[in-house]
């Protein structure tokens, strides 16, 4: 027993376990440091792998934004890639598809090094689009929708792996509508549509025309600016159709003498950058409505631009360009010297509604300058002296003060129901146009008209209109409309006849707000009509007075696989050229050769059996002159250069013409469907006072009609009129498919 108790007593090696005992508690200690250390190692690494991941994703799609912001709202994006429109939603699922298809310019997977390490692997990124449905504003012929943008990245680098790491962002992008041309109307040119000569032509159905326009804005001298024209003693009729252009619907020649009268008549609607009178006893009438980009205007002697219904003037502009801000103005007794002669007597008259969203210009006309407003229908006069020239104003608040408190005398423009009589039956027989002109130069007076005067016009304006033998001020004097159509979007695809009556407010500040009144209206109203004065080209004017106006071509689909894009002038034109004319006895093709006119009556008759038969007339020498001297002539006809119908002839059927181009060097040349040597297109302008002549002499016309006819008979009618067949293939269903 002692001597185990002695055993216990004896404390020699304890210090082994000891220190063991320690050391394991210290490895156990260390290793669960260790493995928290390591693990929140492996843990802050792949949270920062993670982060690493959402960055590329994040950068990524701020590349994919700045590269749709480059393509996605170009004016060929669409027709590059063969995206017809049809319909809204079918139009954005169909542009959803093909981003998310990608190609050479819409890039949807990337390769992202977010390390400095060039060991670390980079990440790769997918980007995708959506698009929810249900929301989308149609404006005009653009689309505006959101779209859903995607980026998911993934990376890998060794134990470290982020999937999944998606960022999203949701923007609003406007994309170009495109919608291959149709044939639906009588005449489709670039060049000038003029009537001359001392008849009366007619043309049976819409017409298109681009024309002559200026190369800068503010310029003063737009009597250098072509259109639909009538000169010398023709009277130009478009019966049962309307009249769409880009530049002018215009009578007269600023440098014509008295003795001539000429005038055009069209029996549905105008849509134009300006209507407007030059020469003298020249009339314009308009059975139904009117809509314009920049005024109507009037400039000649003893001369009348009549409106039978509504004026509706689109353009507010920005108070820089009296191009874009649409306005009435009268400025013909401005050359009368203040004497009662015949310029004293011209007069603009609008019998419907006027919804005037613009205004005229104080000019300063050496440097092309907008100085002050004046009111939105003009002008103003007090004695024999328009107001603006009678008072040192310096502002428009300053001189609409002025008019209010010593008022004007607005007798060159008549507006509203004033008692005309002579107008009630033009829509059943146009020729009764001359009785209303007669009656409304028989109430002409010196310095005033012998009118009933409306206490009140209905429409809009901004400010004031001086108009029967009076003025009007915006608010007091001008009602409000209970309702208003558009008649003409009967015919234009996606626009309403009612859309002006949802920005109708019964308060004035409400009705005549910029941004949810009238004048919003108004503004969308002109997206939709400027497509139709713009099917083959467009012009775009400058954010600066001092820049040029631009000019471009509608793009067309060439080979949407590739990306392949032309002009929709030049994909007609190469379409219809790759119609065998070996195979097709109804395809008449000019191709080179010599540059002489060609008469079309006599060619049909000393080349085909059949001269009542419907032909395809194809032209691709810009230098030959088709021409219809003598009885009629039945089919189509495609020209990169004029068409001349003459004599009482007629074209039963249908004309696209490109007529002569502009050339820098030579002033014509080439069509004025292609481009010139420095890659801009030939479109008709006048460039400085280079080319005047050349307008004078109408270098620029793609259709000129001298007591000649064009009968449209619609165009399911006119292609079934074609009615060769080889080997099962109607002729008529190639027409359909290319126009």
């Amino acid at each position: 027993m002692e001597k185990m108790r002695g055993i216990l007593k004896n404390k020699t090696g304890n210090t082994i376990p000891t220190v063991l005992m320690v050391m394991l508690v210290v490895m156990l200690v260390g290793g669960a440091v260790a493995y928290s250390t390591v693990r929140l190692f492996n843990i802050v690494r792949s949270e920062e792998h993670n982060q690493m991941a959402y960055i590329a994703a994040e950068s990524a799609l701020e590349r994919t934004i700045s590269n749709l912001d480059q393509y996605l709202p170009s004016e060929d994006f669409a027709a590059k890639r063969g995206i017809v429109f049809t319909g809204e939603e079918q139009f954005i699922n169909d542009i959803i598809e093909r981003l998310n298809a990608g190609d050479s310019e819409v890039i949807n997977s990337y390769s992202i090094p977010v390390y400095a390490d060039p060991s670390m692997n980079e990440a790769s990124v997918r980007v995708s689009y959506s698009w929810y449905g249900g929301e989308f504003e149609r404006i005009g012929n653009k689309l505006k929708f959101p779209l859903e943008i995607t980026a998911e990245a993934q990376m890998e680098n060794g134990m470290f792996r982020s999937y999944g790491r998606k960022v999203v962002a949701v923007k609003e992008y406007e994309v170009w509508l495109y919608k291959p041309f149709v044939l639906n109307g009588a005449v489709y040119t670039l060049g000038d549509l003029v009537a001359k000569g001392d008849g009366v032509s007619t043309i049976n159905g819409d017409v298109y025309v681009f024309g002559t326009g200026l190369d800068k804005p503010n310029r003063m001298e737009q009597y250098y600016m072509g259109g639909i024209c009538a000169v010398e003693n023709a009277i130009l009729h478009i019966q049962k159709g309307s009249a769409f252009t880009n530049n002018l619907l215009r009578v007269g020649t600023f440098d014509e003498t008295a003795g001539q009268q000429c005038a055009i008549v069209v029996d549905y609607d105008v849509v134009a950058e300006g209507i407007q009178a030059f020469g003298y006893d020249d009339s314009i009438v308009i059975i139904r409505d009117a809509y314009t980009f920049d005024d109507i205007e009037m400039n000649g002697a003893n001369s009348y631009i009549a409106i039978n219904g509504n004026y509706f003037g689109l353009s507010y502009g920005d108070g820089y360009f009296h191009d874009t801000s649409s306005a009435v103005l009268n400025i013909a007794p401005m050359y009368s010297g203040g004497f009662n002669n015949d310029f004293i007597r011209s007069r603009i008259v609008i019998n419907g509604y006027a919804f005037v969203n613009g205004s005229t210009f104080v000019m300063e006309v050496e440097r092309g300058r907008t100085m002050y407003q004046l009111e939105d229908v003009a002008l103003a006069w007090r004695g024999n002296r328009p107001v603006y020239l009678s008072g040192g104003f310096d502002n428009t608040a300053e001189y609409i003060e002025d008019l209010k408190k010593n008022g004007g005398n607005g007798f060159s423009v008549i507006l509203g129901d004033v008692g005309w009589t002579q107008n009630r039956n033009l829509t059943a027989n146009w020729e009764t146009w001359t009785n209303w002109i007669q009656e409304i130069r028989s109430r002409v007076t010196p310095w005033s008209n012998n009118i009933h005067v409306p206490s009140k016009i209905t429409g809009l304006c901004h400010k004031a209109i001086a108009a029967n033998n009076r003025i009007y001020f915006a608010g007091n004097d001008i009602e409000i409309p209970a309702s208003v159509v558009c008649r003409i979007g009967d015919t234009v695809e996606g626009l309403e006849p009612g859309l002006l009556n949802r920005f109708i407010h019964y308060d004035w500040d409400e009705y005549s707000d910029m941004f949810s009144g009238m004048p919003k209206g108004l503004e969308i109203l002109m997206s939709y009509l400027k497509g139709q004065v713009q099917v083959f080209a467009r012009k775009d004017y400058p954010a600066s007075q001092d820049s040029e106006v631009s000019y471009k071509f509608t793009p067309g689909m060439h080979e949407p696989w590739n990306l392949g894009a032309t002009t929709e002038f030049l994909r007609i034109r190469d379409a219809l050229d790759e119609i065998d004319a070996n195979r097709w006895e109804s395809v008449i093709k000019f191709e080179g050769g010599n540059n002489e006119p060609v008469d079309l009556v006599q060619y049909i008759e000393d080349n085909y059996s059949d001269t009542s038969k419907y032909y395809l007339i194809i032209n691709l020498n810009p230098e030959k002159e088709l021409i219809i001297s003598r009885d009629t002539v039945n089919g189509i006809i495609f020209t990169m250069g004029k068409v001349t119908v003459e004599n009482g002839a007629t074209l039963n059927g249908a004309i696209i013409a490109a007529g002569r181009g502009y050339d820098p060097r030579n002033k014509v040349g080439g069509s004025a469907a292609e481009f010139d040597s420095y890659g801009n297109p030939r479109l008709p302008r006048i460039v400085g006072n280079t080319n005047v002549e050349n307008f004078r002499n109408w270098d620029y016309a793609a259709v000129v009609l001298n007591s000649g006819n064009v009968i449209f008979p619609g165009r399911e009618e006119l292609f079934d009129r074609f009615t060769e067949e080889v080997d099962g293939i109607k002729f008529s269903d190639i027409l359909r498919g290319i126009l």
